[in-house]
């Protein structure tokens, strides 16, 4: 593993109350979600490339989030 990976692991990893903290976007507001991981980069001062694929992990991650579960509809195997 690269050591840009390990950074990326590691900041994407920040506390779940600082995230609570921020507002939430919808899941189709990409530009809502370019800010709130704009803010997080700038608080953890992440510059340079580093921030660009910080950006590209955090908003793919944030809209993967937010997207509502799908319903299952599987059955219990019969025993």
């Amino acid at each position: 593993m690269c050591k840009h990976s390990v950074l990326i692991l590691a900041l994407l990893s920040v506390s779940t109350t600082a995230m609570a903290q921020s507002a939430t976007p919808t899941a189709d507001s990409p530009t809502a979600w370019q800010q709130v991981c704009g803010d997080r980069a700038d608080k953890l001062n992440i510059t340079g490339g580093e921030r660009d694929t910080y950006m590209r992990e955090c908003v793919s991650g944030e809209r993967l989030d937010s997207k509502p579960a799908p319903e299952t509809s599987a059955k219990p195997a019969n025993k």
